[in-house]
């Protein structure tokens, strides 16, 4: 029996700001699905924070 070969996880995408790379890095969607939904909006979160900073 031959064993497939497992596809190699991505990494996460890297942005240049720290904060927004963090944010990214920790999402982990190999777990139960219904974790992905808190795991994702703490990402968006910070994507807001960080996209609106410098808006008025």
């Amino acid at each position: 029996m031959t064993e497939e070969p497992r596809e190699a996880t991505p990494a996460p995408p890297v942005t240049g700001h720290p904060e927004i790379d963090a944010a990214l890095a920790a999402v982990d969607l190999s777990g139960p699905v219904a974790d992905h939904h808190e795991q994702l909006s703490r990402a968006h979160e910070v994507l807001q924070r960080t996209l609106n900073a410098d808006r008025p």
